[in-house]
């Protein structure tokens, strides 16, 4: 009754489609996983506080109850003892691999982030499920501003709901998380990235110190944490208004122009 709220699909936004339900099997795996994690770490902590017993097992000391949480829950490859929570990691082990499979796959992942050193699929499916649809986007810096990637206000802050003062954001959190990822993968692990060099190297040209000289001062501590702060925002915005962007409008021109030949 309401055609307008729909908007036909092409083959290129089929791609898109099919990555954002692959993506949410394997995060709604994910996310379950964590959940029960989470609650069954709160009920042994519960019952060894409340009777100094759980799981069969008397507790007396927070190093005990510490070994029985690792036993229960598993850590640093070892398999948990808990069997719902080995099935919920087996079930979210075989969603992960068929989105990675799928992503593989795609021509559209291929182009835009095959290339990029240092995001591998199950992050590249967070951006493509979070923006969905590129023109939607008429600028660059559209995107960035839809990541919460700009700073606006008279104060020039970065959005944030301690300072939207009841305003609604444009940002998205699906894509705000998925920056907030990729930055984190940069700075931790993919420090020797193109991205990530990109990102150390501003951080040393904004606050040249060595880490000793910042230990001892606390101004210089300051520094290096805004420092570090500017250079994950630029290279994220890198990423989404140099390479997403165009490398997606594109992706999209040549399927356009494939399916009138």
């Amino acid at each position: 009754g309401h055609p307008d709220l729909f908007y036909s699909v092409t083959s290129a936004q089929s791609e898109v489609l099919e990555i954002i339900a692959n993506g949410n099997e394997f995060f709604d795996a994910m996310e379950a996983r964590k959940a029960y994690a989470n609650l069954a770490r709160s009920r042994i902590q519960q019952n060894a506080a409340m009777y100094g017993r759980a799981m069969g097992v008397d507790i007396t000391t927070f190093e005990e109850l510490a070994e029985l949480v690792k036993k229960q829950l598993g850590i640093k490859g070892k398999k948990p003892a808990d069997q719902s929570l080995r099935i919920l990691l087996a079930r979210e082990a075989q969603f992960g691999n068929q989105l990675d499979s799928a992503m593989k796959k795609s021509k559209m992942f291929n182009h835009i982030f095959g290339s990029v050193d240092g995001i591998g699929p199950k992050l590249a499916a967070r951006f493509i499920a979070a923006i969905e649809r590129i023109e939607r986007f008429e600028r660059p810096e559209d995107l960035s501003n839809y990541a919460g990637m700009l700073p606006r206000g008279v104060e020039g802050k970065m959005p944030s709901r301690r300072n939207s003062k009841g305003a609604t954001l444009s940002r998205d959190p699906g894509l705000n998380t998925a920056c907030f990822l990729f930055q984190e993968q940069m700075f931790r692990y993919g420090r020797n990235t193109e991205l990530g060099q990109m990102l150390i190297k501003q951080v040393q040209r904004n606050c040249p110190y060595a880490k000793e000289e910042r230990r001892k001062d606390a101004e210089l501590r300051k520094k290096y944490s805004g420092a570090v702060k500017e250079a994950r925002i630029a290279v994220t915005r890198y990423l989404l208004e140099k390479i997403i962007w165009p490398r997606w409008n594109e992706y999209m021109a040549m399927k356009t122009a494939s399916a009138h030949q």
